[in-house]
């Protein structure tokens, strides 16, 4: 098969769901044809690597899991509300409130279920007949938490002097500290036994890193290194030399201990991580390779073959690159499909780097798409073989799942035998569950242990299953004839699974190297950037867009230096969300740090001080806030919903619903976040400006008429809606790019036809029984309203291109056919590259872009006038600069005032501009007012 052509299918996403007759199906966006939903198939991509093995039997195996998992990626939230069943002509029926199913894979929900593998890893373990489990082998020295990665803009070890707020590096102690506790204090720990880690010794350093890289790292440290970058996001500070030496020494101890047979299962709980650390340099947060210095302990002690299954959300590129050229070990690497992380590592992670020479077909990688989820993951893992860092989103059943599954190989090839080493994984609390659930999996048990405590279930593993099924005949076409011919009857001695890590960021400018090694020629036509602050898609439809708005927004006029009136009150930050496992507000009693609640006084103090001292300021003029009023209150909510709200603050504290705390001081914060944007929109409605941002906290565009929701309690973009329909505006679009659905808005102007919301969102479905609409796009309002609620659900990892394709296409021309008299822009930076509550990719850029074309609808049909509401953004640092880079482009600003300090760029816009298509054709075929669009 031509590789171009295997490049080009795994490049687009062919299948799109849609809705037919209340029928949920699966469309060819190619061909149109519909097929009904199938059950999830269990077939493992790992088993296709190993199921040649037909010769030999192994003799060790080591797994290991999680910077995929879900944990930030969700935005959960659960009070009590119900929606009336409402009727629409896009279905011409009675369209159900949705539900929530929680789905829990299982092996007879698949035709492959008779899978050998599949079924070795679904057979319950020797506990389930009343014998006792085994031990696993815990190996871990509490020296490894004096490495300090230091603080700065996320991993950069930056401070611009913008930000009052710096960022832990995310490769922090904490994160580590609670992987002991849980396993210590959880339910596991009566499975474990705990053995003393130690350092290594130069002599085991060189049998995989080079004499010189190990004497540079030697003479940094004894010159006293302090926040010593060696190379993007990695620090060598007091203290990280010596845990560097330990995490690789406990590893080879815990590798030790298999050899001897002391022990079937050991796990290297380790930090600093290892996996990209390659044999001559650092990268990624590591200095040395602890699974390759453990895979040749392994070969040296006789083994003679040895297989590395790293699921850490990022390619092993280290662990890959010190085995490329031999055939003694299989390395096996599923990982987000992010590209090139620039010179330090060129490679970049993709299907066709197979190896080379004597190796050639022994490294098999598997980039699977944003989103890719636990049925994604388990997909692949069995046809053919998982954080604020990642954007697969696995949960702890996918943890759990692999785990089951790298057990059932250990069983079938290597005697049982496996050897697990922590990589990455970098929520502070959800790592510790997931690392939990996955030596659950290991040991076989047959009962989850613990829940989880915040994990959904994502929805686009059909895309990943299209993929690994391209995967798999590419492999089945190149490998077998171009590799050696016992490739085919393969046996694995050992598995070694490594887990996660965050990913080094990307600069601009940053050059491009040659790789020499062997590969598919390929033609990928991904996305690439033109200048500085631009992206452009080549050969994208986006290019002809004749959109008048669009053009205006495109064509960067010169800045007019006009002021943006910025609205706020210092007394928001007296709202305090408390504590617990990601936003739950609960403390299991397993863990020694607990997360600040996403929606937190920090990332709200950093946006101020990004627009007091970074380069926008001598655009800005600020203005104080003020509380609401109760009559003003009620434009929007009910009567019965603000006693509620007030005889709660009265008592003191409360849960209002799932992730959303009423705490002292909460009332008063949200009273001043309405009032200030009330503010904010009178400033514009008496003509003292055209633009005027509400800097708010808490958000409010999920708080409904009747109940809280999501963080919010007071609809601050709803208020002022409210407010300039009163005041004699007669029509009135509200455009919302928070990550999330804003339910509450769309809930507040669902009947009317006077205001025109639009919602660009993270496609996620329902969020439980708090509002059972999941912002599809069928959800188009209702009476004389119907028509006027307009949703966007947009793939994961869309990215800049595709928003910006999506608002050229959909936005646009919708606001062109409604012609509003007035602009409400709802801003969150949760769609951001390295949100913890989103999975959407966007970057400054992608910000900068759509604040211009936000401005061009301005000046086209509102006179420039535009209110701008803040509502998500949970990233700490990044979500500050994001902000600057969406006022720069609504200011029409001609060039970048900020370089985007971290991100990286993604490549699924291509499924998502398909999606995109689909949902205009919807519209023209289902809502009069667009049918020209």
């Amino acid at each position: 098969m031509d590789k171009r052509v295997i490049t080009n299918l795994m490049e687009e996403r062919r299948w799109v769901e849609v809705t037919n007759n209340g029928r949920r199906t699966t469309e060819n966006v190619f061909t149109g044809s519909v097929v009904r939903h199938c059950p999830r198939r269990l077939f493992s991509l790992l088993t296709l690597a190993l199921a040649c093995v037909e010769e030999g039997r192994s003799r060790s195996l080591s797994a290991a899991p999680y910077n995929a998992c879900l944990c930030s990626t969700r935005y959960r939230v659960a009070s009590r509300l119900r929606r009336k069943t409402r009727s629409t002509d896009f279905h011409q029926r009675e369209a159900a409130p949705r539900k929530t199913v929680r789905r829990h894979p299982s092996p007879t929900d698949h035709p492959m279920a008779s899978s050998s593998v599949a079924a070795t890893a679904a057979e319950p373990g020797p506990h389930a007949a009343g014998e006792k489990v085994a031990a696993a082998a815990v190996f871990w020295h509490e020296g490894m938490l004096a490495h300090d990665a230091g603080r700065g803009v996320f991993g950069r070890g930056l401070d611009p002097g913008f930000l009052d707020v710096l960022d832990h590096h995310p490769e922090n102690a904490d994160r580590v500290r609670n992987m002991v506790s849980i396993l210590r204090r959880g339910p596991i720990a009566r499975f474990l036994s705990w053995h003393s880690g130690r350092p290594a010794h130069a002599a085991e350093l060189l049998s995989f890193h080079s004499a010189e890289y190990i004497e540079e790292l030697v003479q940094a440290d004894s010159a006293g290194a302090n926040n010593k970058k060696i190379c993007e996001c990695t620090f060598l500070n007091p203290g990280s030399w010596d845990a560097a030496l330990l995490a690789a020494g406990t590893t080879l101890s815990a590798m030790k201990h298999i050899l001897d047979g002391h022990a079937k299962i050991a796990y290297a709980l380790v930090r600093p991580p290892g996996h990209h650390a390659q044999p001559d340099r650092a990268d990624g947060y590591c200095f040395l390779n602890n699974a390759g210095l453990a895979v040749k302990l392994a070969l040296d002690s006789g083994r003679r073959r040895v297989a590395v299954v790293d699921i850490d959300v990022h390619y092993g590129n280290g662990t890959a690159e010190g085995f490329y050229h031999t055939d003694s070990v299989l390395t096996i690497s599923l990982h987000m499909k992010h590209g090139s992380w620039g010179p330090s590592h060129p490679q970049s992670g993709l299907v066709d780097e197979t190896g080379e020479g004597r190796g050639l077909g022994y490294n098999l990688n598997i980039p699977l798409p944003n989103g890719s989820g636990d049925a994604g993951y388990e997909y692949a893992m069995n046809e053919l073989v998982f954080d604020p860092n990642g954007r697969q989103c696995l949960t702890m059943d996918g943890y759990r799942k692999i785990g089951q599954i790298m057990r059932g190989m250990a069983d079938q090839h290597s005697n049982g035998q496996i050897l697990i080493v922590q990589e990455g994984g970098y929520h502070i609390t959800y790592s510790a569950y997931c690392l939990h659930a996955t030596l659950e999996g290991v040991l076989n048990l047959q009962a989850p242990l613990l829940d989880d405590p915040l994990g959904f279930y994502p929805d686009d593993e059909k895309y990943t299953m299209q993929a690994v099924d391209i995967i798999k005949k590419c492999w089945k076409e190149s490998i077998p004839q171009r590799g050696p011919p016992e490739f085919r009857s393969y046996t694995a001695h050992a598995y070694l699974v490594n887990f996660q890590r965050c990913e080094p960021a990307r600069t601009h400018g940053a050059p491009e190297e040659e790789d020499s090694r062997s590969r598919v020629k390929t033609s990928t036509n991904r996305p690439t950037r033109s200048g500085k602050g631009n992206v452009t898609v080549a050969a994208s439809p986006m290019e002809s867009s004749a959109s008048s708005s669009a053009a205006v927004a495109a064509e960067g006029a010169p800045a007019t230096g006009e002021q943006l009136a910025v609205f706020w009150h210092e007394g928001m930050v007296a709202h305090d969300a408390g504590r617990g496992v990601f936003d739950s507000g609960h403390d299991p009693g397993f863990l020694d740090v607990l997360d600040q609640h996403p929606e937190n006084a920090d990332r709200v103090r950093n946006m101020v001080s990004i627009l007091r001292r970074g380069p926008i300021a001598r655009f800005i003029s600020w203005h104080s806030g003020r509380p609401a009023h109760a009559a003003e209150l009620l434009s929007f909510h009910s009567a019965e919903y603000i006693e509620e709200l007030v005889q709660a603050n009265a008592v003191g504290a409360k849960k209002l619903c799932e992730g959303t705390f009423l705490n002292p001081g909460s009332w008063g914060a949200a009273l001043l976040a309405a009032g200030t944007t009330l503010s904010a929109m009178k400033h514009i409605l008496d003509g003292h400006a055209k633009i005027a941002y509400a800097l708010v906290r808490p958000p409010g565009h999920h708080a409904q008429p009747d109940r809280a929701d999501g963080y919010c309690f007071l609809n601050n973009a709803g208020l002022a809606v409210k407010l300039a329909l009163d005041s004699g505006r007669r029509k009135v679009a509200v455009v919302d790019i928070d990550v999330h659905y804003g339910n509450g808005t769309a809930e507040g102007f669902y009947h009317t036809d006077s205001v025109l919301t639009i919602s660009l969102h993270m496609k996620h479905g329902s969020w439980g029984p708090s509002h059972p609409q999941s912002g599809s796009v069928d959800e188009i309002g209702e009476g004389r309203g119907l028509g006027y609620n307009l949703n966007i659900p947009l793939p994961n990892g869309s990215g800049d291109a595709g928003y910006e394709y999506a608002m050229n296409e959909l936005v646009v021309p919708a606001i062109e056919k409604f012609r509003p008299e007035l602009l409400v822009f709802v801003v969150g930076q949760d769609s951001s590259t390295f949100d913890p509550n989103g999975r959407q990719c966007l970057t400054m850029d992608g910000y900068r872009k759509i604040g211009q074309i936000m401005r061009g609808m301005a000046d086209q049909h509102s006179n420039g006038q535009i209110l701008i509401v803040q509502e998500g953004g949970y990233h700490i640092s990044y979500s500050a600069y994001c902000l600057h880079a969406t006022l720069e482009g609504v200011l029409n600003l001609q060039a970048p005032l900020l370089d985007d300090p971290i991100a990286y760029y993604p490549e699924d816009e291509k499924y998502t501009m398909k999606v995109v298509d689909i949902m205009k054709k919807c519209w023209k075929e289902s809502i009069p007012f667009l049918k020209d669009i």
